[in-house]
Formats: structure tokens, sequence, C-alpha cells
């Protein structure tokens, strides 16, 4: 081999996976092998169980029940309502811990919950209407949310405590983690489930309930350390309550960011069950095949390309209209579209919120905290769910024929309405665009200034002169979280920006 070679292999190969073992030496002895291994299996699993967040519930209600792409949509509107109360497991988790401990005993509760909605979802008795089968979704995704919450608050204490660079690292293994969890679970969901979605019982019943179980076996592991206040007072839970308000609505430069990713998600109407039914019945794509294009989206996460979020919106109208066929190009080429890569181009927009939230999170109700921030983002998704579904409803995008097994539909012989699929699809497009106009007036143009100002004292700050002169020197009331290593500042260093 060359020079050239050797050191394209040693940059490529050899460097990374250096990199990679020096961060774990350097994360086990930090934080220990327990936590590395629970919230990486936690993350991991999230990835590994994406299938359950889309595609499941899709192909679950227009294959069993035979739904429209509308009413499919307004059900997963519903079930996602779990993910949009995350912040009452946050005050229930800081509030009320059990056996003296926030973390494991609601790891283990939240593991029970995700495994039994599982397998009530593979048992064709327990799930005979639409209504009850969203219960069951419902309880299945409301595990994984709580579960979600504790691992978000474990890290968020352990990047305050790590600094900028660690905390950042960290947050860096816990994307990689669910990327890769992706990348292994969705080839498997679709060779499972199939071409028409016909073993997603076997998946959702069995699979994923046993990595639920799996995750509270795990969870039992982590030797937490017992609250030093573990009663239950309503006091105590007006007190966090009104510290999370202050935090949130006290801070110009937390909320405004917040109402940019609300109202971002809102705007844009989420046509993906049309789309999905589209995608089946005209090209002949499977549910096997969507699961395999799929994991292209978490295979860019990790490679962290990053390219105009507008431009990837643009491949599924390139896709009704067929341009892509007169350009020589394939439909799966274009499947790789807003649904992989524009999910991740959402985590690269969230991610500097998110640090400017973690430096700011009040101590002691970090799983509160964080919770309400990400469940004020999944409330704007929600939106533009139900958005999208009424959107659908209303171009009349409906099923015109009854058919036994709409799976067995011919290629491109479709047995919906897509007329006027693509002015669902320009709607999106536009909304996106008009979407990224918010972040000028609503997002801090320099971050680690806001932190420093918050620390200092300074406007914006969720500290205000009444509680200022009412704290003592130990009282941890409103006491934003010390910013270490630098800040943002010092990660933008770290990274050569």
């Amino acid at each position: 081999m060359s020079v050239v070679g050797k050191r394209i292999v040693k940059l490529l190969i050899v460097q990374p996976l250096l990199d990679l073992h020096g961060f774990l030496t350097q994360s086990v002895q930090e934080f220990s092998l327990t936590f590395m291994l629970i919230i990486g299996l936690t993350y991991f699993l999230q990835g590994f169980r994406s299938y359950a967040f889309g595609d499941g519930i899709i192909w679950f209600f227009s294959n069993v029940f035979q739904l429209d792409p509308g009413p499919t949509q307004l059900y997963m509107s519903t079930i996602f309502i779990t993910w949009n109360i995350k912040m009452l497991y946050g005050l229930v988790f800081d509030n009320f811990p059990l056996f003296r401990r926030k973390d494991v005993p609601y790891l283990v509760i939240s593991g029970m919950i995700s495994c039994i909605g599982f397998l009530a979802l593979g048992v064709p008795s327990l799930t005979s209407t639409p209504d009850v089968t969203t219960v069951w979704f419902f309880l299945a995704l409301m595990g994984l949310a709580m579960s979600d919450v504790i691992a978000d608050a474990m890290v968020v204490r352990q990047a305050r405590e790590a600094g900028a660079a660690g905390g950042a690292d960290l947050q860096a293994y816990c994307w990689v983690l669910s990327s890769i969890g992706g990348i292994i679970g969705r080839p498997l969901a679709g060779y499972i489930t199939g071409t028409n979605g016909n073993g997603s019982r076997m998946l959702l019943g069995v699979i994923y309930s046993a990595s639920s179980a799996l995750g509270c076996i795990v969870s039992l592991m982590h030797k937490e350390q017992p609250c030093t206040d573990a009663s239950w007072t309503v006091s105590k839970f007006w007190d966090q309550l009104k510290r999370l308000v202050f935090a949130i609505i006290g801070n110009t430069n937390v909320w405004m960011p917040m109402v940019w990713i609300v109202c971002g998600r809102a705007i844009v109407p989420d046509v993906s069950a049309a789309m999905n039914f589209w995608k089946r019945d005209v090209i002949g794509v499977g549910a096997d095949t969507k699961a395999y294009i799929d994991t292209v989206g978490d295979v860019v996460s990790i490679s962290g390309l990053v390219i105009g979020v507008a431009v990837f919106a643009l491949t599924d109208v390139v896709l009704v209209y067929r341009w892509n066929r007169v350009a020589g190009l394939s439909d799966e080429l274009f499947l790789i579209g807003s649904g992989t890569i524009i999910h991740t181009l959402h985590s690269f927009q969230a991610m500097p919120f998110l640090v400017l939230a973690a430096q700011l999170c009040p101590k002691d109700i970090e799983a509160t905290f964080y919770a309400a921030m990400m469940s004020l983002g999944n409330v704007g998704a929600n939106l533009g769910n139900l958005y999208g579904g009424y959107l659908l409803t209303q171009l009349h995008i409906v099923q015109m024929k009854a058919q036994d097994d709409p799976s067995t539909a011919e290629p491109g012989k479709s047995m919906y309405d897509f007329t006027y699929l693509p002015l669902a699809l320009w709607i999106r497009v536009v909304s996106m665009g008009v979407s990224a106009l918010f972040v000028f007036w609503l997002v801090p143009n320099s971050p680690e200034d806001v932190v420093d100002g918050v620390k200092r004292g300074g406007d914006g700050g969720v500290v205000d002169a009444e509680w200022e002169d009412g704290m003592d020197e130990d009282d941890e009331a409103v006491r934003l979280v010390p910013v270490q290593g630098g800040g943002v500042e010092g990660e933008r260093r770290r990274h050569g920006n």
C-alpha cells in the first residue's frame, strides 16, 4: 500500500477508532462504566425502536384497519401526546422520589409500561379497533417518553459537572448511540415486517417488548445515590413548579428560541402518512424497503452531512411529479429525503438551543426543566401532525374503492386519490421556508453572551430582585447552573469555530 493510501486509512479508520477508545476510557473514569452503559443502552434502544414512532403506526392503521391517510395522521397525533406531556413526567420524577431515588425506580416503571404496551400490540384480540390500538400505542410510547426524560436528566446532571467540553462529548455519545440503534433496528424492522407490513405484530409484540424488559434489567445496575430530601410535600411541588416557570418564562433568551422551535414545527404540515401510502401504492415501496432506505438517515446522522432543509424537502415533490425518472434517477434515491435527512437536520437545528438550555438549567429540577423544553418542541410537532391530517382530509386524499388487502395494489395503480398530494407537498415546502425566517427574530446571535449575562444577573435572567433578596447562601431556589469549562464559547473554540 502506498504512503498516501496508508495515510487515508489512518485518517478514516484508525484515528476515529483511537479517538473513540480514548473517549470511552476517559468517560468511564469520569462517569463510571454503569452510567455509560445505562445511558448508552437507553439511547441505543431509542434509535433501535424508531420504527414504532412513525412507520409502525402508519402501517398498522393502514393495513389492519384500512384507514385513509388523514385519519391515520390524526391517530398519530393522539398517540404522540405522550411526548407532549414530558414535563409532567419530569415534575413527578423530581418531586416524588421512590425509595429515596429519582432515576432507577422510574426507569423500571417506564420499562414495564412500554413492555406491556408493546406486548398488547402483538396480540390480535387486544387490537380489534383503532381506538383500542391507540391506547396500547399510547402506553408503549409513554414508557419510552418517561425513560427519555430520565436519561436526559441524567445526562444534563453529568454534563453540568463535566463542563462544556465533557458535556458536549457526552451529548455526542448519546446521539451516536441513538443513530447506531437506528442503523441496526431499521433494517431488522424491515426484514421482520416484510413488504406488506404483516410482521408488525411480531416486531412490536416480541422484539420491542423484549428490549423494554432488557432496559428494566440494565437500569437495576445503576448505583444511584439516595436523595437528601425524599419527602413528598405539596409546598415542595409548588416551589419546583415556580422555579420551572421562572426558569423558562423569566428568561427571554430561553423562551424565545423555544417559540421558534414550536412555531417552526407547527406551521409545517406533516403528510408522512400520505407519502407512505403513495410510495406503497404508486411505486411499490413496501414496509421493508422503506425501513432499509430510512437507515440512510441514521448513517447521515453519524457522518454529519448537513445540506439545506428546503432542498431535501423538495425531493418529495420531485418524486411525486416523477421528474427523477426524466433525469434517469431511481425512485429509491429520492426516498432519501425529508423522512430521513430532514429529521437529522432538525436535530442540528435544535442543538444550539439544547446547549443553552443545559447551561441555564436550575439545579435539582433537571428532569422537569429539560422535559419542559422537549415537551414544547413536541407540541409544535404534534400541531404540525394535526395540521397535516386536516390538510390531507380537506384535499380529499382518501380511498377510492374497497379492497381486502391494500398492500396487494399493483405499483402505479393506486387505490387512493393522490390528485392533490403535490399541492400538499408544495404547502409543506413553503411552510418550511417560512419557518426558517423565525430564527432571525427569536434566536440569540451569541448564546455565550446570554449565558454570561444570566450568570452576572443581567437582563433576561431568571432571578428577579424579589426572589434574589429572599435567597440565602444555601438556597437552591431559582439558582442557575454554573457554566464550567468556558461555556458555549469554549465549545465553539473546541470545534475551531
